[in-house]
């Protein structure tokens, strides 16, 4: 548990460093490299479910609070914490498969939660949220931060592996 609790501390505070400074550059930056994503993904996959749920769930809204991004009105930062809590759990569960197979999986489950949020529970909320077509624009929009993605978690998880010690 005390582990656990650390490992969400170290991933909470390399995304909020990553974060902030990524959004010192103009608005787009963020969402074309998509660093929280590569920090939850690594910390699901570096230590475990539970910390990779929990640093999913937590750093979007940590930096929304803090840093303004992403933006808690209208709620991003809401429908963006539960994507990549599944993004962590997933990279969690699968850290003993394929780092790839795991990946695709993660990005798979975690759109599909972060396109229901928007189309359904936004306009329950109240929020007019964008078109299908926006959404698919955003996505297109991250392409390049899935690159970075695919490149690096592999390389990182293939040489550090702090599951050992979880």
């Amino acid at each position: 548990m005390t582990k656990n609790l650390s490992y969400a501390a170290i991933w909470l505070a390399i995304g909020f460093l990553t974060s902030h400074l990524v959004h010192m550059f103009p608005i787009l930056v963020g969402q074309i490299l998509l660093p929280l994503h590569l920090v939850v993904l690594l910390a699901g996959r570096l230590s475990g479910p539970v910390v990779g749920g929990t640093t999913g769930m937590m750093l979007p809204l940590m930096t929304a609070v803090t840093l303004g991004r992403p933006p808690i009105q209208p709620p991003v930062a809401l429908f963006m914490s539960a994507e990549l809590f599944c993004y962590g759990l997933i990279m969690g569960l699968m850290k003993r498969q394929n780092v790839y197979k795991a990946l695709l999986l993660s990005w798979i489950t975690g759109r599909v939660v972060f396109a229901l949020s928007l189309l359904v529970i936004a306009p329950m909320l109240g929020f007019r949220m964008e078109t299908f077509s926006s959404l698919m624009l955003s996505f297109a929009i991250g392409v390049p931060g899935v690159l970075v993605q695919l490149l690096l978690i592999p390389a990182v998880s293939g040489r550090v592996s702090l599951s050992e010690t979880v």
